[in-house]
């Protein structure tokens, strides 16, 4: 009992240093001598170079006063004694910190020990009172340990947590302290919100640190500390790549503590083991704890598809097929998919044994799941012979998922009868040696002829591609060339684009590479083009790009590049401002004689625009805008060009459009369109592009341009202003204001504060709001009342105070031989929308009441 005891007093006591012992010691020390040497003179009279070193004793750094001592003198006896003294010491201290010296404790141990402790006669609370205090250090392995525990024997009990509180309580040095009191805070945090990521990250950072630095506290964590930390953290993310990791740990620590693990917690240790690619340890886990597993009711299911996973995975192909036939023949035949993990095993084998037993492991899979295969089912066996390299067995399985729901005789199962000469069902014996012999795989991978091109091949890189197994994707790319099928562009830039989204370098240096590739197949095409006709043309010229590796399936002829390829190539440049190799691919698209898209032209439009080249992107707009049509997007751009022009603090740019002219442009491109172009334009303009427009009629200051803006937008893209709308217009207009008090005085005398622009914008409001009752009271003499206005009406009479707002700003800055109204509706026809009503939205409906 006293060495138990003594056990859980090494591990209590594990965070508090020796560290006296070690200075005490130090102090009893004599100073080691600080040497110096003379340096010698190299050349006597004579001309020798006698070497000698004489010895003095410095009594400390910067003493003057040395005294000649002999070397011989300085690595005494006493010397060495305390050196080893030192070492051993230090020797101990690192075991104190790193937890070698504690003695593990067995669970019955460690209850006897808590019972000792805790019944303490002379405490009936079984804790220490505050004015009692740990010792600085209990010597590890001294005699007097069970004397130190006796006269300590409240502290001790300290320990020990209490079952039913979250809190870890632990007695610590003031340095340490800190560490549990952020770990007690983590855990009452996280409690509060398991699935809260930064608090599980939070929680797992001060674990981690707190096991570091305070050894013993694994043993005294509370049941429910420890199901908090296990819960918050295996509700996360499961696509957080140390999330297994974490499980591990944390369950390799409840055992450490004398945890007992559920049934679950241990599948879930062998479900880490796995991703973490320790094959063995899971199949030794697996093994231990088989019968207890299998045995529960309610895990019975998982852990058999779990244990044929392990013996797979740890290529133990043959243990594991008998297990899942074991299931198959006893129990339920739906559970045929416990044998995709075998089918991949055996593909992993690379020889033509191994590939005939997986294929028959696949027509059996199929023919016990029935109609009960699912989409899923057929994606994971296909990408088992994929990742494995067998693209002909693979293009077979996606062949039957194609085939569902049709009686044809190029099914596999079909085929496989055939080759071994059956006649019912497939069975168990089929697997057998002989059998499988008979099998011939290039038989079984025949397709009909009907799949025998481009569009069969397409579906599937498709189907690939959403599934992002882009290199899957692009392995089918060379069995298309093996099978004499011709691959179409727009396969190839599926996957050229793929891999450019996909942010990994290789990824896109083989993009690069195809793209490159597959422009230059393009100049190759026009410049034979123009030998057959007899003229002559130019050489292909050759790209400026990084070399790179180039993969098998671009290593046979690529077809020529598209529009979409320019395109693919040109995001890629344009986001990483990579601007001579967008002018080179621009000088390529000429020379390829290929039309630019719309696609293609916003993209040049928004380089020129981060360039702050904004005179270039609208010359490049107007050169490009007679062979391409402009979408929505392309105005989008030139908007947002129109309004850093505006902005800029300097004198604006000569010959740059006024918003009047692209507004102008932009109806006009509307109503070029058909009626099903328009509906679409109309639901794809957004807020902001609404905002965008306001605004920059804001910054032009011009009024006009505002109202019949206001009221084409309502009249071709049904959008109303809203609260932003107004705030636009309140401040132009009080900017406007300002402008008008300015005087020759110094800049600095001209500046306006925030309080003075507060004022204005206050006069704004008040006019606004004296317009807003003056319009309730001449709808009241119309008997008409304004709160009852909804929906439609309500927006167009917010739209004609705003405008009626705007006039009135108008008709004081008027001259009076010059209405308003006039201005407005020359302005309308400039911009393109002559004859739009602007005026009183009840107006149409007072006069057909009348």
């Amino acid at each position: 009992m006293q060495r138990l005891i003594r056990g859980a007093v090494r591990q209590c006591h594990i965070s508090l240093v020796p560290r006296k012992q070690v200075e005490s010691l130090l102090r009893g020390l004599p100073i080691r001598p600080v040497f110096t040497s003379s340096k010698p003179s190299f050349k006597d009279d004579n001309g020798r170079s006698p070497v000698s070193v004489r010895w003095y004793e410095q009594l400390f750094p910067g003493s003057v006063d040395r005294k000649p001592i002999e070397p011989e003198d300085i690595d005494g006896d006493e010397a060495k004694e305390l050196r080893a003294r030192i070492s051993q010491l230090e020797q101990e201290l690192q075991d104190l910190q790193t937890g070698k010296s504690l003695i593990p404790l067995s669970p019955e141990d460690r209850s006897k020990v808590k019972e000792a402790i805790t019944n303490d006669p002379t405490d009936s609370t079984g804790s220490f009172s505050e004015t009692e205090h740990l010792p600085d250090a209990l010597p590890c392995g001294s005699d007097d340990t069970e004397g130190e525990l006796q006269n300590n024997k409240g502290v001790a009990a300290a320990y020990m947590p209490n079952q039913n509180d979250l809190e870890i309580k632990l007695y610590l040095p003031l340095l340490q302290a800190p560490l549990l009191r952020h770990l007690n805070s983590a855990l009452s945090k996280v409690s509060r919100n398991l699935t809260d990521s930064v608090a599980q990250q939070n929680l797992w950072r001060w674990y981690t640190r707190c096991k570091q630095s305070l050894p013993p506290f694994l043993s005294l964590i509370p049941d429910t500390s420890w199901d908090v930390l296990w819960e918050s953290q295996y509700r996360a993310q499961k696509s957080d790549r140390d999330r297994p990791a974490r499980l591990r740990t944390i369950l390799d620590d409840m055992v450490e503590a004398g945890r007992h693990l559920t049934v679950s917690q241990r599948m879930t240790l062998i479900e880490c083991l796995l991703l973490e690619g320790r094959y063995e340890e899971a199949i030794r886990q697996w093994e231990s704890n088989e019968a207890e597993l299998r045995a529960n009711k309610d895990t019975a299911q998982a852990s058999e598809d779990l244990g044929v996973r392990v013996y797979s995975s740890g290529g133990r192909i043959e243990k594991a097929e008998k297990l899942a036939f074991g299931i198959l023949n006893v129990r339920d035949k739906t559970r045929a998919r416990t044998l995709i993990p075998v089918i991949a095993a055996w593909v992993q084998r690379h020889n033509d044994d191994a590939l005939k037993h997986a294929w028959a492991l696949y027509i059996r899979l199929r023919e016990d799941l029935g109609s009960d295969i699912t989409l899923d089912d057929y994606d994971r066996i296909t990408m088992c012979f994929l990742n494995a390299g067998h693209k002909e067995l693979a293009l077979a399985v996606f062949k039957d998922l194609m085939l569902v729901g049709q009686t044809s005789g190029y099914d596999s199962s079909e085929l496989y009868r055939t080759s071994l000469g059956l006649v019912d069902s497939l069975q168990s014996q089929s697997l057998d040696a002989p059998s499988l012999s008979k099998v011939s795989l290039t038989a079984l991978t025949v397709l009909p002829r009907k799949f025998q091109n481009k569009f069969f091949y397409g579906s599937w890189m498709k189907k690939l591609l959403g599934m992002g197994e882009v290199d899957a994707a692009a392995s089918v790319i060379e069995l298309m060339y093996q099978r004499n099928v011709k691959p179409d562009p727009k396969h190839l830039n599926g996957i050229m684009g793929a891999w450019l989204r996909s942010g990994n370098i290789k990824s896109a240096k083989k993009a690069l590479q195809m793209g490159w590739a597959m422009i230059h197949k393009r100049l190759e095409l026009v410049a034979k083009r123009y030998v057959n006709s007899g003229e002559n043309h130019h050489k292909p010229v050759e790209a400026q790009v990084p070399q790179v590796h180039i993969p098998p399936h671009l290593q046979r002829t690529v077809p020529p590049a598209t529009i979409e390829t320019f395109s693919l190539l040109l995001l890629y440049y344009e986001r990483r401002s990579m601007l001579r190799h967008v002018e080179h691919l621009r000088t390529h698209l000429a020379l390829a004689e290929i039309t630019p898209n719309a696609y293609f032209m916003n993209h040049i439009l928004y380089a020129e625009l981060r360039r702050g080249n904004y005179k270039t992107s609208w010359k490049t707009y107007r050169d490009m805008s007679n062979v391409v049509r402009p979408d929505l997007e392309t105005y989008a751009c030139l908007w947002d060009c129109e309004k850093a022009h505006l902005g800029r603090v300097t004198h604006h740019l000569a010959n740059f459009p006024t918003p009047r002219y692209i507004f102008c442009d932009m109806i006009t491109f509307f109503s070029k369109l058909n009626h099903k172009a328009q509906h679409t334009t109309r639901d794809t303009f957004s807020r902001d592009l609404y905002d965008q427009i306001i605004r920059c009629f804001c910054l032009a200051h011009d009024l006009e341009g505002t109202v019949v803006a206001l009221y084409a937008l309502k009249d071709y893209f049904h959008l109303y202003p809203d609260l932003s709308t107004l705030r636009m217009i309140s401040l132009q207009v009080a900017r406007m204001e300002q402008e008008k008090t300015k005087t020759s005085k110094s800049r600095r005398q001209r500046v306006r504060s925030a309080s003075d622009d507060r004022i204005d914008l206050a006069k704004v409001a008040q006019v606004l709001e004296l317009l807003t009752e003056k319009r309730e009271q001449d709808l009241q003499e119309r008997h008409i009342k304004a709160d009852e206005l909804g929906g439609r009406a309500q927006l167009e009479e917010q739209l004609f105070l705003l405008a009626e707002f705007v006039r009135m700003v108008l008709a004081k800055n008027t001259p009076p031989n010059k209405p308003a109204g006039e201005s407005i509706e020359q302005v309308a026809w400039e911009m393109g929308v002559g004859g739009i009503r602007m005026g009183d939205p009840l107006l149409p409906v007072l006069e057909s009441g009348q």
